[in-house]
């Protein structure tokens, strides 16, 4: 059976703050949340963020349509994490869920579930704010996940 996964960029948020951990999504990211929203490709059991305030308001907001999903912050999702470190740590019984982190790390876990590396892919969309990678697979290992569809609001 396969499973699902849908790799999110948070909505649009302040340049400015007291840190880059407290960046809040501005009123146009969470337009731009919520239209994504409207194009989710499945009900997801579980909506995984980082810990940023960015991706926290973009999970929320994402939970508020699918509220029998369970909200799960970690740390792995940053923007500095590292993919396969994701893959690692995704938990195995995982069939259909939402990932909401950060460039880099969004495309390049695309691409690597995709392609097998890390490194930008030219039919792998950099991913603006609020856009998503909607990905399946059997399993989630590197090369072995299929694109498909790329939602760019």
């Amino acid at each position: 059976m396969s499973r699902q996964l849908v790799i999110m960029r948070h909505g649009s948020a302040a340049i400015s703050a007291p840190s880059d951990v407290l960046r809040p999504l501005l009123k146009q990211g969470e337009d731009e949340v919520h239209s994504a929203c409207r194009h989710f490709p499945f009900y997801p059991a579980a909506i995984y963020h980082s810990s940023l305030l960015r991706a926290k308001q973009t999970a929320a907001i994402l939970s508020s349509y699918y509220p029998k999903a369970r909200l799960v912050e970690v740390d792995w999702l940053t923007p500095e994490s590292r993919p396969q470190k994701v893959l690692t740590l995704l938990p195995p019984d995982v069939q259909c869920a939402a990932l909401v982190s950060h460039q880099p790390l969004v495309s390049s876990l695309a691409a690597l579930l995709i392609e097998g590396s890390e490194r930008y892919a030219a039919h792998i969309p950099y991913l603006d704010t609020a856009n998503f990678f909607h990905i399946q697979a059997e399993v989630f290992e590197a090369g072995c996940a299929d694109l498909v569809n790329t939602y760019k609001g």
